[in-house]
């Protein structure tokens, strides 16, 4: 987990140091996550980019 609000998902490959990288991240308990539970409008994914950096 990255934060409360963000979830890091990595990739099934082998990058080098990656999950070494993550592992003192808090692991999210459960089955299966999948983006159609929660569906995001287009102001409220400018918003999370705006808020993490990512826009101006």
């Amino acid at each position: 987990m990255f934060d409360e609000d963000y979830l890091v998902i990595l990739p099934t490959v082998e990058i080098p140091g990656l999950k070494e990288w993550y592992a003192s991240c808090a692991k999210v308990k459960g089955d299966e996550y999948s983006s159609a539970h929660s569906l995001m409008n287009k102001d409220e994914i400018r918003a999370m980019l705006e808020k993490g950096g990512f826009l101006l």
